[in-house]
């Protein structure tokens, strides 16, 4: 009888690969359907069928993708599950229909004037889109996963969003992907209520469904390349640190952001939870009142008092840490500050591509007429309203975090106990305010040029936290975990910011690499062509060659591009230039101020600051 039984058990087994070998791994389709039926996939909750979808860009015109859109990760975080840690989606019976875009997650609209609520609550969902010209037999493709930008309070991971028609062309599999933002994503009191890091627990998870089913769709699980940009590139890196996300990813693009960030961490969390609350209306500062008011808010409520001019006083919710005393349900993610992990002798490392622009500050110049007019009530574009104000420019990273500060022996009282109007303490900040006219602008106002205002905003937004970020991790990186430097020179057609956000100065700014990598559904968005004669139209093929080719683990092909050699001084990085051509640099281009910057980071450092800290 058990002889009977195991040969049932094998007949059973053996049906199951057959039924799972007759799926088409590149898309899906069954192996006896007809071109035209719709693509199809079976994942560990059940089956999906997505749609077919013709390549926008020219570069891959006549050519289609199968586009799974709309796929769940995560069970919707409503009610209850507000500020929790995701759970994984449930499993459903029959196909599920995969052929629209998945609404956003709940943020401001911030391309609009009116600055309507957009998305809600239910958004844990990912994009699959795979090549359509993938045969049966073909092996598995390395995977890209998308991380969207936008300060950790607005952008998706939607098809609307983000066209990957010419990645998928180089033969990649590409993943996109939803995570929580602004209250609902990154809201932290430290505590069971409202544990934080709620949208990069989210990130986690997608990985983990990534891992589990991305064969399903023709990729391989064993090579996938994060690639983030703006604070998507900071919550990649800082994933990178972690345990939790540990062999989820295996190599990674960083594109104007990483773990050290001015814009990636803050350890004010508790403040700024307590400052929406009160916005909201919350009885007084108890736990049980500020956790109350903050679960049972309406979204649109929440999003506008976060909005408000007394949030933007204290900071917006950001990454944090999680210290809480108590094991309890909510699983820790983000345990000690990014610094400290990037100083730690056993550091991860991968192979790495972290590519920064070429005159990012003009991003920042656009946008702080808005924010600095809202938080002085100054005229910002005033030369002298903009000098007063220079404080609040300084990076935000400028304090070690409490981990660092106590592995380097700092003890002195935090700036809020004298606070200024920035990173630093009120007397602190003036030291460093009147270094920074001597730098820039032999002692006077900053602010009387405009290009070494946006000088010194670069620097401050990108460049000063980015070499750090680099010596960090040059630090850290070996044979087998290269760090490779990019700098981003081109301003054309499909520079992505400014067609976004309407920055008209010249130069490339932040995020910008990111309009020759993909197309974006906005009205300024041109056609991408990757076969003319132009210089968008060969940096196009050039940006999505690098990528990819690293992706697929052949950046060794590249030409002429070494990496960042090990506790390297700064003055020998390569940077791969991409500009109107391709070129190699060694050193700092364009950085006359790096020595600065790094003398005030090591100061701020030392138990013997010159500046100090309050």
């Amino acid at each position: 009888m058990g002889a009977v039984r195991q040969s049932l058990l094998a007949a059973v087994v053996l049906a199951a690969v057959a039924v799972l070998l007759s799926v088409d791994r590149a898309h899906g389709r069954p192996a006896n359907a007809p071109a035209d039926a719709r693509p199809s996939a079976r994942t560990a909750a059940g089956e999906v069928r997505g749609r077919w979808e013709e390549a926008q860009a020219s570069a891959a015109a006549g050519r289609r993708f199968a586009a799974y859109l709309g796929v769940p990760y995560g069970k919707p975080p409503v009610g209850h599950l507000r500020f929790k840690a995701p759970a994984a989606a449930e499993a459903w019976s029959g196909a599920l229909d995969a052929t629209s875009d998945p609404p956003a997650c709940p943020q401001i609209n911030v391309l609009s004037e009116a600055k309507e609520v957009v998305g809600q609550e239910d958004c844990l969902y990912l994009n699959v889109y795979v090549p359509g010209e993938a045969a049966a037999d073909d092996p598995p493709r390395p995977v890209l996963f998308l991380v969207h930008g936008g300060g950790f309070d607005h952008g998706s991971g939607r098809l609307h969003d983000f066209g990957p028609d010419l990645l998928l062309h180089a033969g990649v599999v590409v993943v996109s992907v939803n995570y929580r933002l602004g209250p609902l994503g990154f809201l932290s009191l430290d505590d069971e209520a409202i544990p934080g890091n709620a949208g990069l627990k989210d990130l986690v998870l997608a990985l983990k469904w990534v891992r589990t089913n991305i064969a399903a769709f023709g990729g391989d699980p064993a090579r996938v390349t994060a690639l983030g940009w703006s604070t998507g590139a900071s919550a990649v890196h800082i994933l990178s640190l972690l345990p939790a996300a540990r062999g989820l990813f295996s190599r990674m693009v960083l594109l104007s952001g990483h773990a050290v960030s001015p814009r990636a961490y803050t350890e004010r969390h508790v403040e700024r939870a307590n400052t929406l609350a009160a916005i909201l209306g919350a009885a007084d500062n108890s736990t049980e009142a500020v956790s109350r008011v903050l679960r049972e808010a309406p979204v649109e409520r929440l999003l506008r008092a976060n909005d408000d001019p007394r949030m933007r006083r204290v900071g917006q919710p950001l990454p944090s840490p999680e210290r809480r005393a108590a094991d309890g349900a909510e699983p820790k993610l983000l345990l000690r500050d990014p610094e400290s992990l990037l100083r730690q002798p056993q550091a991860a490392a991968m192979p790495t591509l972290l590519g920064v622009e070429g005159r990012a500050g003009t991003f920042p110049f656009k946008i702080w007429d808005r924010v600095l007019s809202s938080l002085s009530g100054l005229d910002s574009r005033s030369p002298g309203a903009l000098d007063e104000l220079l404080p609040r420019l300084m990076p935000g990273d400028l304090l070690p975090g409490s981990d660092t500060a106590a592995a380097l022996g700092l003890t002195a009282e935090p700036a809020e106990h004298n606070p200024g109007p920035g990173p630093l303490g009120k007397d602190a900040s003036l030291r460093l305010a009147q270094l920074v006219r001597d730098e820039y602008s032999s002692g006077g106002p900053i602010a009387n040029n405009t290009d070494t205002f946006i000088e010194f905003l670069g620097d401050a937004f990108l460049y000063a936290s980015a070499w750090r970020a680099v010596g960090f991790m040059g630090n850290a990186s070996t044979e087998q975990a290269p760090l490779r430097l990019f700098r981003f020179l081109v301003d054309d057609d499909y520079n992505y910011a400014k067609k976004l956000y309407g920055v008209t100065a010249p130069g490339a700014t932040l995020t910008d690499a990111l309009g020759y990598l993909g197309r974006f559904n906005h009205s300024a968005d041109p056609q991408r062509d990757a076969h003319k004669d132009t210089v968008a139209a060969k940096t196009v093929g050039r940006m999505i060659n690098m990528v990819t080719t690293f992706a697929k683990g052949e950046e060794a092909s590249l030409p002429q591009w070494p990496a960042v050699p090990r506790s390297a001084d700064p003055a020998s990085w390569p940077q791969l230039l991409v500009g109107p051509g391709l070129s190699l640099r060694v050193g700092h281009v364009e950085a006359p101020h790096q020595a600065f910057w790094s003398s005030v980071y090591r100061d701020l450092r030392s138990r013997t600051s010159t500046i100090g800290r309050h």
